[in-house]
């Protein structure tokens, strides 16, 4: 049985060639065979072993029939039991959030604590806004504000894309290089309803401008310190009262830092006098639907007394923040002067651009009108050009004891007239330059409003208005001497 050695069989004399070559090849045709014998026997071994394991009673049997999934219990219930289970889960949520502290109380000009709404869009201070929230991270965030004490403050601060990009690192609050935007608007919720699928609807007011000064929570929404911006002309006003307070431990000098304290004080004390209340049942059919963007003055809500400025300044120099000193280009009652010269001016554009209107479209149903809250800033006392309307349109608003609003209907109200004697008119000033744009908007394409929340004057904003007004002016008039 062992194979002879090739090279012996070739060189062998005694057998013929044919067998020779015949014997080199049987025994590597036969290991050849043997190895494709075994070969093919593994393979069906292989197949009758696993056709044995496939074919059982399991592999045939007919799948057993899914079970029925248990009916929902709250499908058959009857309106008046989802209300009550829906109370019931209010009181867990209310549970959920009683610990919430809400927004810290003002100090100096600096609020703690403020969680931050990020949107795509900018709101002015002196607005109403109806927010729809349904989102679960900002539903969480209002739950919290809501179960806190009032007032219920949030920040309102533009971010482009909106949810989406809370987490982008472009748009991180605080990060060297974000284009995240920080001036924002303070904002106050005036009543709320939680609908029953859980959305949040919420009557809001614009109060104030503000910068984000410390973030100190990104996600799921985020937790600032931000600090109030009054303008410059409210601080002004403040300024000499500053030096007084400060003249023993600053060498006689003002602080421009104790007077944005005294005005951001102030604005907090007049909010009750400049925002009127709204609730969810005034505003039409209960959906926020009927409520005016501009928000109006009540007289129910002016203060027994002025604010306690000193308190402010001396609470500022407590904490040892230092004075700080009037910023370039401000002198002493200058911006407040230049304001009320270019409110006037603002308002007489106004009034000449309504009579050319008038000129090249005389069809009254396609005037643009001016919002009662708009009329009743009109200051009083001023001498005003021969022909001007406004004032009358106001005075007549006044003499018929006009509401104003859609849904939520208040008495119209001539701020000038209402006002208490200690009532800075600078406050009624600066509302009129963030109003203003209203009408603006329904004229011109507005893509430029956080420009507007970051001016840091009212003169910067009541002449960048007077500027449209004046080219919308300009392009009526022109129209009208073209078709002479």
């Amino acid at each position: 049985n062992v194979q002879p050695n090739i090279g012996e069989i070739e060189n062998s004399n005694d057998m013929p060639a044919a067998l020779l070559l015949r014997r080199t090849r049987v025994r590597p045709r036969a290991a050849t065979a043997r190895r494709r014998w075994i070969t093919a026997y593994s393979v069906v071994t292989f197949l009758i072993a696993a056709a044995s394991a496939f074919h059982t009673d399991r592999a045939f049997r007919h799948p057993a029939p899914r079970r029925p999934l248990s009916a929902n219990p709250n499908d058959a219930e009857t309106p008046a039991d989802k209300a009550k289970r829906m109370e019931l889960v209010r009181q867990l949520q209310k549970s959920f959030y009683s610990g919430s502290s809400g927004t810290g109380p003002l100090e100096g000009t600096v609020l703690r604590d403020v969680p931050l709404w990020r949107v795509q869009w900018t709101e002015l201070p002196g607005y109403n806004v109806v927010l729809n929230c349904h989102v679960p991270h900002y539903t969480h965030m209002f739950m919290g504000v809501l179960n806190g004490p009032r007032p219920w403050y949030f920040g309102h601060l533009l971010l482009p894309g909106g949810s989406e990009n809370l987490d982008n690192p472009k748009y991180r609050l605080g990060a060297p290089d974000s284009k995240a935007a920080t001036t924002g608007t303070l904002m106050r919720v005036s009543d709320y309803r939680q609908l029953g699928d859980g959305r949040l609807l919420l009557v809001c007011q614009a109060l104030e401008r503000f910068a984000v000064v410390d973030v100190t929570q990104h996600l799921p929404y985020g937790v600032a310190t931000v600090e109030l911006l009054p303008d410059r002309e409210l601080i002004e006003a403040h300024y000499p009262g500053s030096a007084e307070g400060t003249s023993a431990g600053s060498g006689g000098g003002g602080s421009w830092g104790a007077a944005a304290c005294a005005a951001a004080a102030e604005a907090v004390h007049f909010h009750p006098f400049e925002f009127r209340s709204v609730s969810v049942d005034e505003c039409g059919a209960g959906d926020g639907g009927g409520v005016s963007p501009l928000a109006n003055y009540d007289a129910r809500g002016v203060p027994d007394g002025p604010p306690d400025a000193a308190a402010a300044v001396e609470g500022y120099l407590a904490r040892g923040d230092g004075t700080g000193d009037r910023p370039p280009g401000v002198g002493a009652g200058e911006d407040a002067a230049a304001a009320s010269r270019i409110e006037r001016e603002l308002w007489i554009s106004i009034d000449s651009f309504l009579r050319l209107l008038e000129h090249v479209n005389p069809d009254p149903s396609s005037r643009i009108p001016v919002p009662a809250q708009i009329l009743g800033l009109l200051p009083t006392g001023i001498d005003w050009p021969e022909g001007f309307r406004l004032l009358s349109y106001a005075e007549k608003l006044r003499d018929e004891g006009a509401f104003v609003g859609t849904g939520s209907k208040s008495p119209f109200v001539v701020v000038d007239e209402a006002a208490p004697a200690f009532y800075p008119a600078s406050r009624r000033t600066q509302r009129f330059s963030f109003a203003v744009w209203t009408l603006l908007g329904s004229l011109l394409p507005m893509d430029n409003q956080q420009n507007v929340l970051e001016m840091s004057s009212i003169s910067e904003r009541l002449e960048s208005a007077k500027k449209q007004f004046d080219y919308l002016n300009e392009s009526f008039r022109k129209s009208i001497q073209e078709r002479r």
